[in-house]
């Protein structure tokens, strides 16, 4: 794990984002594990990064974006929270809490989809530290570059292949990237779970939703502080 120490007591010294990743080493983050497989986690992030990337303002989602996601969303503003999964096929099939499709009353959840390959020697395969690249070019906030280095290197830790080395296909992962209502996806009614029953969880596809930025109900999202971060 990296020393995030020095340069985070100095964060207000900094001019420009340039400066936290000059301290910081970005250029010679040390990683030492062999190469491996997608890890879930590696998949997990490297889709969050994605929706952050693919945002018309990404500083949004980054001050948003849950390091240790225990409610069960990836970035939660307010009332307002967002739940990214992804699929290795192409059905949309995920996992989901009930909690999370049918939080308290008042709150507003949006599920984010897609589909994910890992790339060969065709696609247009993106690692995490791509996007991870990518991203920080567009955010001037050094804070909020301090906050996107901070969650990555704690996900990542030390392995230099997770970071640099596993690509996924970016195209096709925008292509299917999609963004649906909670309330929308097919839930089990907590009329039918006997009171003394927790943690429920389940699968549903999401074939056939339709993506609430062509709905609508696109016009709602631009009042909510997180959701306009989509559009």
């Amino acid at each position: 794990m990296y020393d995030l120490t020095p340069f985070t007591q100095r964060r207000n010294q900094y001019q420009t984002s340039k400066d936290i990743f000059t301290e910081s080493g970005y250029a010679n983050l040390s990683f030492d594990s062999p190469h491996s497989p997608p890890s879930p986690q590696t998949q997990a992030i490297w889709t969050d990064l994605l929706v952050i990337e693919q945002s018309p303002r990404p500083e949004i989602l980054i001050n948003a974006w849950q390091s240790m996601p225990s409610s069960g969303y990836d970035f939660s503003l307010g009332r307002d929270k967002i739940v990214v999964k992804y699929s290795l096929s192409e059905d949309r099939t995920h996992g989901f809490t009930l909690d999370q499709l049918r939080p308290p009353v008042h709150a507003h959840v949006l599920v984010a989809s897609t589909v994910l390959r890992e790339a060969d020697s065709c696609s247009s395969g993106m690692s995490l530290k791509d996007l991870y690249a990518r991203i920080r070019l567009r955010v001037s906030a050094a804070d909020s570059l301090l906050r996107l280095y901070t969650i990555i290197a704690h996900a990542v830790g030390d392995n230099r292949a997770q970071f640099e080395d596993v690509q996924f296909d970016y195209s096709s992962a925008v292509d299917y990237l999609e963004f649906y209502e909670g309330a929308d996806i097919p839930c089990i009614d907590r009329k039918y779970i006997p009171l003394q029953v927790s943690d429920v969880s389940f699968s549903s596809n999401l074939s056939g939703l339709v993506d609430v930025r062509r709905s609508e109900r696109a016009a709602e999202l631009m009042k909510s502080p997180l959701f306009r971060g989509l559009v």
